[in-house]
């Protein structure tokens, strides 16, 4: 009985400590969450826009188009 408790109280723990964990994402001072939104899809749209770009090739393309706008990739 005690094991079963025990086994609880360690999963609930692993999913709030889970749930509480913050995440890396763009962010420009004073610019909304939408406006940020619709900045990585224009990014986006225009990197569709080139041939033959591999994932790894995509992610850098992503990331000087979002710098380039003021934007930084960090951890919130």
């Amino acid at each position: 009985m005690k094991l079963n408790q025990l086994a609880v109280l360690t999963s609930i723990s692993l999913l709030l400590a889970a749930c509480a964990s913050g995440s890396y994402q763009w962010h420009k001072n004073g610019v909304s969450v939408h406006d940020t939104d619709s900045q990585i899809s224009k990014c986006k749209y225009d990197i569709d826009m080139a041939r033959d770009v591999s994932t790894e090739k995509a992610k850098a393309m992503l990331t000087n188009c979002m710098q380039k706008e003021g934007y930084r990739w960090v951890y919130r």
